[in-house]
């Protein structure tokens, strides 16, 4: 991991933070082009 912050590491962060409460989910963090599937070596 970097020691520092992207310019769009902190967009997701501050559009995360102005998301009301319930409308926000952690998918919000994870960078557009990062393949949020199954875990290494499980079937889908």
């Amino acid at each position: 991991m970097q020691g520092r912050l992207t310019d769009s590491e902190w967009e997701r962060i501050t559009e995360f933070a102005r998301t009301p409460m319930h409308e926000r989910t952690p998918e919000q963090l994870v960078p557009e082009d990062t393949d949020v599937g199954n875990a290494p070596g499980e079937d889908e």
